[in-house]
C-alpha cells in the first residue's frame, strides 16, 4: 500500500468512523556488518461494527540484496542486507481488540 493508498485509508476511516486515534514510531535495526536499517510503524485504532481496531502499517526500506559474509574458523557468517535509497516495502497488520476469558485487562490480538 503506497503512502496515496495509506492517507485515502485514514480519510476514509475518519469520515466514516468519527474518531481515530494515530501514531507514528521509528525504529533503526544494524544488519551484522553494521550498517543501519530504518522502518516506520504508522498505527491508527478506532471502534467500529466489529469493535476495537488496530491497523498497523510497517514501512522498511526494499532489501535489493543480501550477503553472507563466512570466516575459515567455526563462527556464525555475517549478514549484509543492500537496501534501495528510493524503494520501500510495506506491511499491513489488522489486529482486532479482544477481551481475554478472566480478568479485567483487555489485549490486542492479530486475527488471520
Amino acid at each position: 500500500m503506497n503512502d496515496e493508498r495509506w492517507y485515502e485509508l485514514k480519510d476514509k476511516l475518519k469520515s466514516r468512523f468519527g474518531e481515530v486515534a494515530e501514531s507514528d514510531h521509528n525504529e533503526e535495526h544494524e544488519d551484522d556488518v553494521g550498517h543501519t536499517l530504518k522502518s516506520r510503524t504508522e498505527t491508527l485504532v478506532f471502534n467500529s461494527d466489529l469493535g476495537k481496531l488496530k491497523i498497523e502499517r510497517i514501512s522498511r526500506p526494499k532489501i535489493l540484496d543480501k550477503k553472507a559474509h563466512y570466516h575459515k574458523g567455526a563462527g556464525v557468517a555475517k549478514v549484509e542486507y543492500i537496501v534501495s535509497e528510493t524503494e520501500y516495502s510495506y506491511k499491513i497488520n489488522v489486529i482486532k481488540w479482544m477481551k481475554p476469558a478472566c480478568g479485567n485487562h483487555s489485549i490486542y490480538r492479530q486475527k488471520g
